[in-house]
């Protein structure tokens, strides 16, 4: 399942995208939230560090970028210190709103060129 802003702002109750626990969420990701020197230099480092984690530690870039999977979300989230920040009831009502195929191949590809041979 593929996520986008608006999923993520639904699934985690964003409410202020400028402040999601220390991120700014913006369409093309979740970015590690600036601070103000001075207030950033009041801070400890073990404070910063919880504060400004980021998997690569490339700060212009998102620690998560959008559009995303669910799975990478959950694994932003745990690693950034959000974790239980998903709702799970929207979740699963996004999961059951997902389309539904059915296994077998034939029925999503269509006539084979042996359908048209012996037709």
């Amino acid at each position: 399942m593929t996520l986008c802003y608006k999923d993520l702002l639904e699934l985690c109750c964003i409410e202020d995208e400028s402040d999601f626990g220390g991120y700014v969420v913006k369409k093309t990701g979740v970015y590690v939230k600036k601070y103000k020197k001075h207030a950033w230099n009041l801070l400890t480092p073990s404070e910063k560090d919880v504060l400004a984690w980021h998997p690569t530690m490339e700060y212009d870039k998102p620690a998560l970028a959008l559009p995303c999977t669910l799975e990478e979300l959950r694994a932003f989230v745990s690693d950034a210190g959000l974790a239980g920040c998903i709702d799970e009831e929207a979740e699963d009502e996004m999961l059951a709103n997902i389309p539904r195929f059915p296994d077998n191949d034939q029925d999503k590809a269509g006539p084979s060129e042996a359908d048209d041979i012996a037709g």
